[in-house]
């Protein structure tokens, strides 16, 4: 038995009659069928006591149910349409005409379906005739119970099995369709389980291959050896040389951690740009100009240096223009603003411009930035929310000026 046959099993050991459909629709599917067919309508169980609202119940009916009677000729009722595995249409102790519609999924009886309690004059012999009990033949001779009883409406015969036939395929193929449904789902449900389970696996996978390489990346190890080796270029008298190992420590050792204050960000950055400027020498200018009212708030890293790799290299390397810098960090009312300004030389710009705001930059960031920009601003719209607002200029294909803001921390 595979997997799926197990599965059907256990959905069809568990369910119920009102779990198949639904205790909203179960009811609207009484109060339709009775209100089509004038029939009264009751789902019960094998013992024959109710499992619903009794819908559209004559007087009569309502009177005579509160004896045994009643009870035992529906369990009987409902165990010859169980042994036949079909609605059987039979007279209750009163002689009202009646059919039980065993609700029988893949072999399983989950309730009767009883309908009718109307009077027929033209009953065939072969329809068997419930036993009445002493008990109800006394109410029955009861004056209340007789008007109650010249009440029920006539039905003929052909007539109310053809509206058995009728309510016996509905309910027979909403169960089976129902049924399906409820397996579908719970197939669905477990496979996505099991591909919950999977991504779980894989993620922790994953994370143990990213953890692995973090422990090979060890940040004091390389600041330590970039240190020695700047120690031995001064021995050498390599001042460049020197310098630009310095920076480069100072820079991976500010690579570590998710935030950092405005100050050391700064710090940071100045670090960076200070290799460029060793190498391009008066090429490449630049300056970091922040207000020290937001020297310790704290901001994400690496906000600016995502989008000058690839300026840098682009103007200073291939284009062998000269380039400046600027980079501001300011506050704004309460947020924190972080401008970057990006000045080649004027004559070889493009006279084409672009500009994209907050609501309107899409085009210009998916078209002109680079991968690691558009996955800062993805992280930084992450963290922030609609709080992060980013702005951006260029001219050509090169970008000319960035604007982010953050809220304050």
């Amino acid at each position: 038995m595979d997997k799926r046959e197990n599965q059907t099993l256990q959905i069809e050991k568990e369910i119920g009659l009102l779990e198949l459909f639904g205790e909203k629709t179960l009811d609207e599917l009484l109060a339709a069928i009775s209100k089509v067919t004038g029939l009264g309508i009751v789902i019960s169980d094998y013992t024959g006591k109710p499992i619903s609202e009794m819908v559209n119940f004559t007087h009569f009916c309502q009177k005579m149910r509160t004896s045994n009677s009643c009870q035992l000729s529906d369990a009987s009722g409902i165990a010859q349409a169980m042994a036949m595995q079909k609605h059987f249409i039979y007279c209750c102790p009163c002689g009202l005409l009646e059919v039980v519609i065993p609700i029988i999924i893949d072999h399983r009886f989950l309730g009767g379906f009883l309908a009718g309690q109307v009077r027929c004059s033209n009953i065939p012999e072969s329809v068997p005739h419930m036993q009445v009990l002493s008990d109800s033949k006394k109410r029955m001779e009861e004056p209340l119970y007789k008007e109650a009883y010249d009440e029920i409406p006539f039905y003929d015969f052909k007539t109310f099995c053809d509206i058995s036939e009728l309510i016996y395929h509905i309910v027979t193929l909403l169960g089976e369709k129902s049924m399906a449904n409820i397996r579908n789902f719970q197939v669905e449900k477990d496979e996505l389980l099991e591909q919950n389970r999977r991504l779980r696996l894989e993620t922790h996978s994953l994370q143990s291959k990213v953890n692995a390489l973090l422990h090979q990346y060890d940040p004091l190890f390389l600041y330590n050896i970039l240190t020695d080796i700047s120690n031995m270029a001064y021995l050498e008298d390599a001042q460049d040389t020197c310098e630009m190992i310095n920076h480069l420590a100072v820079y991976m050792r500010g690579q570590a951690g998710d935030t950092v204050t405005v100050g050391e960000e700064a710090d940071h950055l100045k670090s960076y740009l200070e290799i460029f400027h060793i190498k391009y020498g008066k090429t490449f200018r630049y300056g970091i100009n922040m207000e020290k009212q937001i020297q310790s708030k704290r901001i994400p890293t690496n906000l600016i240096i995502p989008f000058l790799k690839r300026e840098i290299g682009r103007l200073l390397e291939h284009e062998r223009m000269e380039l400046e810098l600027k980079v501001e960090f300011r506050q704004e009312d309460s947020d924190i603003a972080v401008g970057l300004s990006i000045q080649p030389d004027q004559t070889t710009e493009s006279a084409n411009l672009w500009e994209a705001h907050l609501h309107e930059r899409k085009a210009f960031l998916h078209r002109h930035l680079s991968k690691e920009e558009r996955e800062l601003i993805k992280r930084l719209e992450a963290m922030y929310g609609e709080a992060f607002g980013c702005s951006a200029k260029g001219r050509g294909n090169v970008l000319t000026q960035v604007l982010l803001k953050l809220p304050g921390i």
